[in-house]
């Protein structure tokens, strides 16, 4: 038991579970230029979700019904992306965790590339999606 972990060094070695994933940057591009810190989420292709639900035992009508609803935007903390091909680079069906923001340092991003980037209407859905996660709604 660690009284005050925080005392002497203002440090304190963690152990933590980490994963590794594809991500997509959801601070705002003017943001991100000029802050220390970025926020990134979990890109993970659909199939992960089916591969999920069936491994929980899902019927196929239940795991069609989430991914139509995940399609269509309804599900608040899923973000969809549908498959692209950029630059004869195809990208798979996707979606972003929305449940999953990291902070990391804007110096980490210079070791990637941006891949895609989402249209004026994407950009639009993706700011619904994250009031409606952030905030209560209107009665």
């Amino acid at each position: 038991k660690i009284k005050n972990a925080y005392k002497t060094s203002n440090q304190q070695l963690v152990v933590a579970q980490s994963f590794v994933a594809d991500a997509m940057v959801v601070t705002q591009s003017c943001d991100a230029v000029r802050r220390s810190h970025i926020a990134l989420c979990p890109v993970y292709p659909v199939a992960k979700i089916f591969d999920d639900m069936k491994k929980n035992k899902s019927g196929d009508q239940k795991i069609e019904n989430f991914l139509h609803q995940m399609r269509e935007q309804k599900i608040n903390y899923y973000f969809h992306l549908p498959a692209k091909t950029v630059a004869n680079t195809s990208h798979p069906e996707a979606y972003v965790d929305l449940q999953v923001i990291i902070s990391t340092p804007r110096q980490n991003l210079s070791f990637y590339k941006r891949e895609v980037t989402l249209s004026d209407q994407g950009r639009h859905w993706l700011g619904h999606k994250l009031s409606l996660l952030f905030s209560r709604p209107f009665l």
